[in-house]
């Protein structure tokens, strides 16, 4: 598929091709598995790097960096997510519930092969984001490729990592992390206590940040929510 529409591209003929792939429903295939991929970043890796980031941000962007790495959330999804905070507020915040709902916003959280449903916060997690400043996810990236740091995806992929190790469902990370697991079961069957996963889900992050935060050598956090 890839090839044919590179070929289109050449020919002059991608409008054509492209009224194909909807006429008869041609999709791209997911591509075969690679164990490469599964064994490139352990969890110690993804924890370190992760730190780092945390290290080499300036103070001024730390509430942001708070929120994108226990948010789950994809780095633009994160500032995108902040922004709606900022602008939309309880439309876009259940306080009983105490996670934001990304699906109310379909047309700026729903893209075709990628979208976002809810974040879980917990209270300082909502502090960090109401002090947080609605800055777009390319001023912290040049901010931090100056400094040699690019990687935020790290904190989405140590985030799924870290809640699966803590026993949290396959299906509630999926859920968090904007997936719809392929399947039957999923789609017709599982109808799960959702309350009580946000509850199990909230209970693991100050876990989770704490890893993040707080340097393995010393007793104290190296987080502190801004004033």
């Amino acid at each position: 598929m890839r090839a044919v529409s590179n070929f289109s591209k050449f020919m002059g003929s991608y409008d054509a091709w492209r009224e194909m792939i909807k006429k008869y429903g041609l999709k791209w295939s997911e591509g075969a598995f690679s164990f490469s991929t599964f064994v490139s970043q352990p969890f110690p890796m993804l924890l370190s790097e992760c730190r780092r980031i945390i290290e080499a941000a300036d103070n001024r962007f730390r509430n942001e960096v708070h929120f994108l790495a226990l948010s789950g959330l994809r780095p633009g999804e994160a500032f995108l997510a902040i922004k709606t905070f900022h602008e939309k507020g309880e439309a876009y915040l259940n306080s009983r519930l105490m996670v934001l709902e990304h699906y109310k916003f379909p047309e700026t959280f729903f893209r075709r092969s990628k979208k976002a449903f809810i974040t879980v916060l917990d209270e300082e997690l909502l502090e960090a984001l109401k002090c947080s400043k609605s800055i777009t996810y390319n001023a912290l990236r040049c901010h931090l490729r100056r400094k040699g740091h690019v990687k935020l995806n790290y904190f989405r992929k140590l985030h799924a990592t870290f809640l699966r190790q803590q026993g949290v469902l396959p299906e509630f990370v999926d859920l968090v992390q904007g997936r719809i697991p392929p399947g039957v079961f999923f789609k017709s069957y599982f109808r799960p206590d959702i309350e009580r996963a946000i509850e199990e889900i909230r209970g693991h992050l100050d876990k989770l940040r704490r890893l993040l935060f707080m340097r393995a050598s010393s007793s104290a956090s190296s987080y502190h929510p801004a004033e």
